[in-house]
This record gives C-alpha cells, structure tokens and sequence, in this order.
C-alpha cells in the first residue's frame, strides 16, 4: 500500500509548525513533510517577489492535491480546456467524454488544484511509472490554468509545488513531460524551472487536420 499524502503545506512562514529535535529523530515522516514544507515555502517566496506589477501574488495556500470530492469541479475544468483550448492539448475529448480525476491521491500520483475561492481554477497531475524498471520516473501532465486565471504564475506555482512534493522522494530521479511545440509559452515555462528537451517528434499530433511536431521534455532530480 502506498504511503498517503504529506497533509497539505501551509506555506506561509509564520504557520509552520516547529517539531522537537527528538520527535523528529523519532518520526521519519514528520521531517520528510518539513523538509517539503519548507521548499515549498522558498519557491513560493521567490513567485511572490517576482509578480508582475498590479497582480495579486501567488498564495500557494490555495494550491493542494484534489480529492475525490472535487471531482466535478475537475470535470468541469477539463473538459473545457479540451474544448476551448483544444491546440494546446494532444488529449481530445472524444477520448473520454466524462473524464474524472486521472490520479491515485498518492504521494507518488496527484492531481494539484489551484483554486481562487472556492473556485477550481488550474490544474496538474503527476503520476510515478509503475512499470518495475521505470520506476525512478514520473510523469507531468494534464496542465492547465483558465484563460480568466492566466498570467498571474499559476502556472509556474502549480509546477514547483509539484516538483517540491518528490524532491524527497529518493527514488524519483526524473520529471517529463510531452508538450506541443507550438505551445511556446509552455516550453518557456518548463524551461525556467529546469526541463529540456531530449526528444522531437515531427507531426506528432493531428489537430484538426493541422499536423503539429512535439517536444519531449525532461527534468533531473539532484540525488548527489
């Protein structure tokens, strides 16, 4: 059985709480979940400071792994990035018209939300490879962030909560992604925080009878 989730961050400093010396010696896990805590912190510092002028900074409070009960509201979300912004997505709604959370509300396969309110407005999955020799990998995808909602760094707050979450996670040596090449605020997006590109697939993808190439995308996991 795969360990749960660490309980969502709290990310602003003042709110983490500080554990003994001794319990965390005693409770392995409570030190795995600081040691999130804590980058998570710094990145969204680093989000916070660098916020285009005149837009409300990221508040990672409202960035945390969906459960099932926010599974209508990630319905409601995808299906219209399949819909609205079908030119960024090689996943088409013919495929699954009633698609439901992708993820197994592990530690090692989420869905992210990021929310303004109550309301869903961003999402990203990460799934471990179950496959036994690729194990040390895990996958990106399934990133999107509503056209009302865009340009304020959800997107890039999305992305380094969930590459903060397997920073501990030793046997996690790898982060890719599939992204459309034309999607050039995607690739830039990735690129910032530390992917690149080993793979190019000429007309990878049918859109509406418009043949687009594909980049394949990878991040590597500092385990020195």
């Amino acid at each position: 059985m795969q360990a749960p989730l660490c309980q969502h961050h709290t990310l602003q400093a003042p709110s983490i709480k500080r554990h003994p010396l001794s319990a965390i010696h005693q409770a392995p896990s409570i030190k795995r979940c600081i040691f999130r805590q804590n980058l998570a912190l710094f990145l969204t510092l680093a989000l916070q400071a660098t916020a285009p002028p005149g837009e409300t900074p990221i508040n990672s409070q409202n960035i945390r792994p969906l459960e099932a009960t926010d599974n209508q509201q990630f319905r409601s979300l995808w299906v219209s990035a399949l819909t609205e912004q079908a030119q960024f997505f090689r996943t088409a709604l013919a495929d699954d018209r009633q698609p439901n959370i992708p993820t197994d509300f592990t530690r090692d396969s989420f869905t992210l939300g990021a929310f303004d309110g109550d309301a869903l407005v961003g999402i990203l999955s990460l799934q471990r490879d179950k496959k036994h020799k690729l194990q040390h990998k895990a996958l990106i995808f399934g990133m999107y962030v509503r056209p009302q909602s865009a340009g304020a760094g959800l997107g890039k707050a999305m992305l380094s909560n969930a590459i903060a979450r397997v920073q501990d996670q030793a046997a996690i040596r790898q982060l890719y992604l599939t992204v459309l090449a034309t999607n050039h605020r995607a690739v830039g997006l990735y690129r910032s925080l530390g992917f690149d590109v080993f793979a190019h697939e000429p007309q990878s993808v049918n859109i509406r009878g418009t043949y687009t190439d594909e980049h394949q995308m990878v991040l590597l996991l500092d385990r020195s």
